[in-house]
């Protein structure tokens, strides 16, 4: 063999064996661009399940759909949205789901598609740290299975009362030295004398201007828009990608958290959400199959899923 060839012959060897390592390359991503992909679709799925919840607040007196009295599906009665507001309801499945496409089909053989809380727990009430939240999750276990409304909550919490009692006397004490030094004032208010956040016991159902409860500058739009850009209304069960979920927000905005993570991705929150399953024994009364379609997807072997 001359050298030419040698010369060609190995430039052959070199071309195969990168097409090859190309090759293995592409289908090594491939998996993480399906991933990528499902949580990009995930994120979607949010922003359009906002934008019904939105529609159908105003539409409604500015009330957000009540939470489902089905004890344990945490998320809205399926007649709410659909079809006036949601005319698909696999986008209440993650892309994710093992599951996703038969539960899909099997739903749209239904007469009404089901709404289920499989990959996203629809809150219905706002709750604005873990302390009210976790307080929440026992209202619902001692109201939803007696078929009642969580009723709302607003008030300061005992071992705070002192505290902010103490506040507002303080400045009640300033308000009267200035009086006496200049005369009486009209109006007299200060945000600092009033409960901060972490110090009330407050979950309210969701209403268009439900983040007026958590604000102190009344009338300020920059501060009720910065307030709903906190407030969760939608989480997505953290085990759908395996390392966080989506959160739709009350301003419409979806971010992907980590788990475990901030409020509302704790431990504590989440776990709670998830024992709720357990009150769960009549699913969809025309069609429990499909919800055990659904829950055979659920993470049985995450660590964090107890087996539900």
């Amino acid at each position: 063999m001359n050298s030419r060839y040698r010369r060609l012959l190995a430039i052959g060897v070199v071309c195969l064996a990168a097409a090859v390592l190309a090759t293995a390359l592409v289908v090594k991503k491939v998996p993480e661009i399906q991933r990528r992909l499902a949580k990009d679709q995930c994120a979607e799925n949010l922003l359009r399940i906002g934008k019904a919840l939105r529609e159908y607040c105003v539409e409604h007196k500015e009330e957000y759909p009540s939470l489902s009295l089905s004890p344990g599906r945490v998320t809205c009665d399926a007649e709410r949205l659909f079809p006036d507001y949601v005319n698909d309801t696999s986008l209440f499945i993650c892309p994710a789901h093992k599951d996703r496409a038969s539960s899909s089909e099997r739903a749209a053989t239904l007469p009404t598609p089901p709404i289920d809380d499989t990959c996203y727990w629809y809150l219905g009430y706002l709750v604005v740290d873990e302390r009210s939240a976790l307080t929440w999750l026992r209202e619902y276990e001692n109201h939803i299975p007696k078929g009642e409304a969580i009723p709302n909550a607003n008030e300061v919490w005992p071992d705070c009362v002192e505290i902010v009692t103490a506040r507002k006397k303080e400045w009640g004490r300033i308000v009267s030295e200035y009086e006496n030094r200049h005369g009486s004032v009209r109006k007299v208010y200060s945000a600092a004398a009033e409960a901060m956040e972490h110090e009330r016991h407050l979950y309210q159902a969701l209403r268009r201007d439900v983040g007026r409860f958590v604000i102190h500058e009344i009338g300020n739009p920059a501060a009720l828009q910065y307030v709903e850009q906190s407030i969760p209304i939608v989480i997505e069960r953290p085990w759908n990608h395996g390392d966080g979920g989506h959160v739709l927000f009350l301003d419409g905005h979806v971010e992907f958290l980590p788990y475990p993570g901030r409020f509302p991705m704790t431990v504590d929150f989440i776990e709670g959400l998830q024992q709720l399953d357990k009150l769960e024994e009549f699913p969809f009364a025309y069609d429990d199959t499909l919800h055990d379609l659904m829950r055979n997807g659920s993470p049985s072997s995450h660590p964090a899923s107890n087996g539900f």
